[in-house]
């Protein structure tokens, strides 16, 4: 079974974690026809890889201070009248911010709907508008504002990617109904991402906690059969070289960048 080693660089976060893969990087295999429901085992698989991916995305685009809002509706609304209302908030939003020669606007979203009553989480990454601005320009019910908080620690924003997401959880209709149980703007940085085999990471020392980082958690598995990873390091940047609130450069390792599994 090959054998590998994922690196991941979101923001302050670094992991890196050794894996073995059913089929070799690379190598294409034809898929057959789909014959049977997915597993429960696989659902709460797929889940958990899109919570990391959440939890990436939020390191990689937002930092402490910045924006977490819950934006509700003063009337019941239709699913369809929802997602409408929260692309039309997000077009106002970005015309008013270029218009105040604000940088773009990033934002990820979910929709949840406890007891048929709709509502919106919304990460931003805004830090100098008021509640009232924020309400005026949402329009449509009362508007929650809570500064994000630094959660480079332990497990970062895994937290927040769960409840985000805890729908997916709660109800499988909805989440049949709707598969993307968050979305992003276009804009958003995606975490840099590379993947070696394991012997090759060996060789170059990857599984070693960068220069520059501080070790958070290092864990291994003796289950990798059961999709656990069997090496994990969680660290993050050591204070002094935290770059949150200052422009963002391009990570200086040069290895190309891969798409994240969502």
């Amino acid at each position: 079974m090959p054998r590998y080693v994922e690196r991941i660089w979101a923001g302050d976060l670094y992991v890196c974690r050794e894996y073995f893969s059913l089929k070799a990087r690379g190598k294409k295999v034809s898929r057959g026809a789909l014959e049977n429901p997915t597993s429960e085992l696989q659902k709460k698989i797929n889940l958990k890889r899109k919570r990391e991916k959440l939890k990436y995305m939020i390191h990689t685009n937002f930092r402490e201070g910045d924006m977490w809002l819950g934006l509700t509706y003063k009337d019941k609304v239709t699913e369809e009248t929802a997602q409408r209302e929260i692309r039309n908030f997000f077009r106002r939003l970005k015309r008013q911010r270029k218009k105040a020669g604000a940088e773009p606007v990033k934002y990820i979203y979910c929709t949840h709907r406890k007891q048929n009553k709709i509502h919106h989480h919304v990460i931003l990454n805004i830090q100098d508008m008021t509640p009232n601005e924020i309400k005026a320009v949402w329009g449509n019910g009362r508007v929650n504002i809570t500064p994000l908080e630094d959660q480079a620690g332990e497990e970062g924003y895994s937290r927040l990617a769960e409840y985000m997401t805890k729908e997916a959880d709660e109800d499988e209709e909805g989440l049949e109904a709707y598969k993307q149980i968050w979305i992003g703007s276009r804009n958003l940085e995606q975490p840099k991402v590379e993947v070696v085999e394991y012997e090759d990471a060996k060789r170059h020392g990857y599984i070693k906690i960068p220069k520059g980082y501080k070790e958070v958690r290092i864990s291994v598995s003796n289950y990798p059969q059961m999709g656990i990873y069997r090496h994990y390091v969680l660290a993050i940047k050591i204070h002094g070289n935290d770059t949150r609130g200052r422009p963002r450069k391009k990570h200086p390792d040069n290895a190309a960048s891969l798409p994240l599994m969502s």
